[in-house]
């Protein structure tokens, strides 16, 4: 599962559920290679980051068990 935001003017958050770090670097390469594809030539960047959530009391999504 995906969400993302607009967090302010100049930076969006993309949340991957049931993600790990593997997963996440696919994703961020991905959304990497798109951007500079579209904005070739532009004077903008990209910088992101990956973290890790904790949980906060949710069941597992990648639980088999929870249906």
């Amino acid at each position: 599962m995906l969400i993302s935001t607009k967090y302010s003017s100049r930076q969006m958050i993309v949340i991957l559920l049931g993600a790990n770090n593997e997963n996440g670097d696919m994703v961020a390469g991905r959304i990497v290679d798109c951007f500079y594809k579209l904005y070739i030539g532009g004077k903008l960047s990209l910088d992101y980051g990956i973290a890790k959530l904790e949980s906060c009391g949710l069941p597992n999504m990648t639980d088999e068990n929870n249906n």
